[in-house]
């Protein structure tokens, strides 16, 4: 979770973060929960079809977290 890349100190230990859902529904809550960090992205990515078909280059994350992704059968 993004509150738990800040240190006490408030200290922000990414230089970006993409905030990512299917839902662009999902991301109006997620922007006004962490409307206080800086320098989070909020974007629709939909795992079924190629990221780089939405808009996601290769290479240019140094990290993947994916959480409660598979919903549905």
């Amino acid at each position: 979770m993004i509150k738990d890349l800040i240190l006490p100190s408030r200290q922000v230990l990414y230089s970006k973060y993409t905030f990512t859902d299917i839902s662009s529904g999902c991301l109006v809550a997620a922007k006004k929960r962490f409307k206080r960090l800086a320098n989070i992205e909020y974007t629709t990515l939909g795992i079924s079809k190629k990221p780089d078909n939405q808009g996601f280059e290769g290479s240019q994350y140094d990290l993947v977290i994916a959480t409660n992704l598979i919903h549905t059968p």
